[in-house]
């Protein structure tokens, strides 16, 4: 069945339109997913199941010999509107307000060999996997980590982002997004190793006040954080909350776990978009393969 629709936009009292959405939804297993809205299939357009990307994907990583020791799974609402039979008997054709579990976000964090990492013992190794019933994007796979101490949460879209697009004209898309996770599968490895690298590198960027508050206004014009994050970065720079305390280092590493960590209050989407705006910024300023 659809998920619950979302009310149509409201103003305030300056005549700014908003509109209503209902917070992420969690999963942590992908047989949650079983009974998710699947919008129908249309010319030129092939949707697949979430819980079909999902579990493939994990079927995957265990052929390559990988154990997903957690999975993470966040949907949140989008738009679907004219396309909608049911939706537009019932809200009219003009209406495309959209509807919760549009949008899909799965992280399996996994567990490499001993020894294959230098920073395994601070960070979390994922695979994701985006998906979208509303246009928003196809079927995305990234490769992503965790760090253990505060659970900052780090998207490495740009260094592999493989797409399967939703529309056109298909012999066998699953075949297609399968060829896509066992190729890519393979790719995310290797990045890892360059996350690894990067960390290193990271930690060894020794970092002052100064040096730090221009990154922060250089990522704030990046637009990897609002304006309104800007006191939120540097108070965790600076140590004046318990998880800055965690990163007392004064490099960047610290410093990129000062943005990471307020990400975290976001929406999902929003997180997404801006770490990896993120890693273009620290890429440019420390040199490093963030963003290659």
């Amino acid at each position: 069945m659809p998920g619950k629709l979302l009310g149509p936009p409201t103003a305030d009292e300056n005549g700014k339109e908003t509109t209503p959405f209902l917070l992420p939804k969690e999963y942590t297993d992908v047989e949650e997913l079983r009974t998710l809205y699947t919008p129908d299939e249309r010319p030129r357009y092939m949707p697949l199941p979430f819980f079909d990307i999902t579990s493939d994907l994990k079927h995957q990583l265990s052929m390559h010999g990988l154990d997903v020791v957690k999975t993470t799974i966040s949907t949140v609402p989008g738009c679907l509107g004219k396309h909608d039979k049911e939706y537009v008997s019932e809200y009219g054709e003009d209406h495309n307000y959209g509807r919760e579990d549009m949008q899909m976000f799965c992280f399996f964090d996994v567990k490499y060999a001993d020894g294959l990492f230098q920073h395994s013992d601070i960070l979390t190794y994922r695979y994701g996997v985006l998906a979208s019933h509303d246009g928003t994007r196809g079927t995305w796979l990234v490769g992503g980590g965790q760090v253990r101490a505060c659970f900052n949460g780090m998207v490495w879209g740009n260094e592999y982002n493989a797409k399967l697009n939703h529309f056109g004209t298909f012999t066998d898309i699953y075949k297609e997004m399968q060829d896509m996770f066992r190729e890519g599968i393979t790719i995310i490895n290797k990045k890892h190793q360059v996350m690894d690298q990067s960390i290193t590198m990271m930690i060894d960027s020794p970092m002052d006040d100064v040096k730090a508050h221009d990154v922060i206004m250089k990522s704030a014009r990046a637009k990897a954080i609002s304006p309104s994050k800007v006191l939120q970065v540097d108070d965790h720079w600076k140590m004046n909350n318990e998880e800055g305390n965690l990163f007392k280092d004064r490099n960047a590493w610290s410093l990129y776990n000062a943005f990471t960590s307020g990400y975290k209050s976001q929406r999902v989407t929003s997180a997404f978009d801006g770490n990896r705006k993120l890693n273009r910024v620290f890429s440019k300023e420390f040199d490093l393969p963030l963003a290659a």
